[in-house]
């Protein structure tokens, strides 16, 4: 009896609706597959426009206040004195993005352009696979954070462009790191 009803097991397996099943299963597996391949670009469009819309809604006079306090002069004196001191010419980098926060949109949409750069270099270079590609979303998490959260320090510093040297720097990084990978 148990050869009988092992055996009809087995048939059944071959038949063709059995055969169906499987194929709807690989094709159902395959479409999952294709829409985890998508998830890194929602992702990071969500961050973008969620990013966007709050810091250009609740953060406008903050950051054309930082544009105020952060001097950028087109100057050879302004220019070596950047330079004098280390990763000066990140800061002058920095002090430069930092005009275009006299519009803060444009500013805003400068500094959101180069997190998400930050977020995709972080996903091509550390092949975080599609399942896992919202943990790239961390780093630029935390440089909005650390432009954010400033709050009356902004008085305080005495770097400019602060606001756009540490995105650029940690973007200079990872541009290292990749060009170091292609070699």
């Amino acid at each position: 009896m148990s050869r009988s009803s092992s055996a009809k097991g087995k048939k059944n397996d071959n038949s063709p609706s059995a055969n169906l099943k499987k194929e709807k299963e690989k094709i159902n597996t395959v479409k999952q597959w294709e829409k985890m391949r998508v998830m890194p670009y929602l992702w990071g469009i969500l961050f973008a426009v969620v990013v966007y819309i709050a810091l250009c809604t609740g953060q406008q006079d903050f950051l054309f206040r930082s544009q105020e306090m952060s001097l950028f002069l087109p100057t050879k004196v302004f220019f070596q004195q950047q330079m004098a001191v280390p990763g000066g010419f990140i800061i002058w980098l920095g002090a430069w993005f930092t005009q275009f926060f006299y519009y803060p949109p444009l500013g805003v949409f400068l500094l959101v352009l180069l997190w998400v750069s930050v977020y995709a270099l972080s996903l091509s270079l550390f092949r975080v696979s599609p399942q896992w590609s919202l943990l790239g979303l961390i780093a630029p998490l935390s440089l909005m954070a650390a432009v954010t959260d400033i709050g009356y320090w902004l008085f305080h510093l005495k770097s400019v462009g602060y606001l756009y040297s540490n995105t650029l720097g940690f973007l200079g990084t990872l541009g290292l790191l990749w060009g170091y990978r292609l070699l």
